[in-house]
């Protein structure tokens, strides 16, 4: 069985006149994001593979999850496509997963994450 769990970056900080991709994690995103990561810590299989987005708010969240679930940081794989809004193209890439693992964790935005989920979510695994 394949596993697909796909986490939202934290909230982020609308603060600093920075580029999107750049805009960092807001200090509620940060505590939600240590508070996310200790909830689904017993729901995650034992072993993944790891893809995030490069923008600094996806990455914070990520870097979050792997010091609370210590997964070692060196084997998140920070993914300059994965910096996309649009469910096609997160299908897309998603599809582009080596067959070989069994569960891969991705760190992404929404529109992509929820109009995927809501696109897919309903229908039948096999």
């Amino acid at each position: 069985m394949k596993n697909l769990i796909l986490i939202r970056h934290a909230k982020s900080s609308w603060d600093a006149p920075l580029m999107d991709i750049d805009r960092p994690l807001s200090k509620r995103g940060i505590n939600d994001a240590h508070l996310m990561a200790g909830t689904v810590e017993e729901f995650l299989p034992k072993s993944y593979l790891v893809w995030s987005s490069n923008a600094q708010r996806a990455k914070n969240t990520a870097y979050i999850f792997a010091e609370s679930l210590s997964i070692p940081i060196e084997t998140i794989i920070f993914r300059d496509d994965l910096y996309t809004f649009d469910e096609k193209k997160l299908e897309n890439i998603i599809k582009g997963c080596d067959n070989k693992y069994d569960n891969l964790i991705l760190f992404g935005h929404n529109e992509a994450i929820t109009n995927f989920v809501n696109t897919f979510g309903n229908l039948p695994v096999a």
